[in-house]
């Protein structure tokens, strides 16, 4: 009777060991998570343009990059003559198949007359670019975040901010240096649940 409990108890034991090792194994297999971007707010610091002609506003757009393995997901947001602060409240959606997925997140001022001016929202080195329709890592907010652990990893500064993380062209010390810096609040979150064990249904050992 000891040898038949014995057995019974390591098979429960694989059972379970099976079940926890599903929410890493899912992602492999191609399980579908919904990823989820807020972009709450935008703030202008420098002066976007030349001061002399700068405006009390900006033409914010805003592009957001997913990448995972095998996918390359985008979504952008354009807003007309946004002033010094400019709440957006707007949120964006991503069907994914990674545990981790790399979020970059840019920002400039549309123009009429010339290419964009490339805001800062980066602690990485370097700063805003005028009259630009390229991307510069000096620029750009960049994070890896991890669906299983909700997670920011490896990426840059922010700060957590009534419920959100903020992001500023002046984490990367640039405080008396115009370099088109602007702070962008922004949330990340996703609506991957982990399965539960299921251990099979209840069995009795006949102990006579």
């Amino acid at each position: 009777m000891k040898e038949t409990r014995r057995t019974l108890l390591c098979g429960l034991m694989l059972v379970i060991g099976l079940c926890l090792l599903i929410p890493l194994s899912a992602y492999a297999e191609g399980g579908n998570v919904t990823l989820h971007v807020k972009i709450r707010k935008i703030l202008i610091i420098d002066f976007i343009e030349d001061p002399i002609i700068a405006r009390p506003y900006a033409d914010w757009h805003y592009f957001i990059m997913v990448e995972t393995e095998g996918q390359e997901l985008v979504a952008d947001h354009l807003m007309w003559k946004c002033t010094w602060l400019k709440v957006v409240d707007k949120v964006h959606t991503f069907n994914i198949t990674s545990r981790f997925i790399r979020v970059n997140i840019y920002l400039w001022d549309e123009d009429n007359l010339t290419l964009p001016e490339l805001a800062d929202i980066s602690s990485f080195t370097g700063g805003g670019v005028d009259n630009t329709d390229s991307y510069t890592r000096g620029a750009m907010f960049r994070c890896l975040y991890d669906v299983k652990l909700n997670k920011l990893l490896d990426t840059d500064q922010y700060v957590n901010d009534s419920g959100y993380y903020m992001t500023s062209g002046e984490f990367d010390g640039s405080l008396h240096v115009e370099e088109n810096d602007a702070a962008l609040w922004f949330l990340i979150w996703d609506d991957y649940e982990g399965p539960e064990a299921d251990a099979g249904p209840d069995r009795v050992t006949n102990t006579d």
